[in-house]
């Protein structure tokens, strides 16, 4: 799956471990304290990882509360399978 993801965009490693987990797990969702923690990043390293998965339409992002979720879009798969 890391090689399909690695051809479908270009994803550094932190990105292409987040798309492996999310193709594993459809129901997960990522916000930017635990893709942080997750990697060891400081916060605006996390939240561009995520929002340049979005906007490669790998991750979809919603609101809940004050803070945003993200969540794989229903094609994650797909998705990469035509990158």
């Amino acid at each position: 799956m890391r090689e399909t993801a690695r051809r479908a965009g270009n994803f550094n490693h932190r990105q292409l471990d987040l798309i492996e987990h999310a193709v594993r797990t459809p129901a997960a969702q990522y916000t930017v304290e635990s893709h942080r923690r997750s990697h060891g990043v400081v916060v605006e390293t996390a939240r561009q990882d995520l929002i340049g998965l979005e906007q490669s339409g790998l991750l979809l992002r919603s609101r809940v509360a004050r803070r945003f979720v993200w969540s794989p879009a229903t094609d994650l798969a797909d998705r990469l399978g035509r990158g």
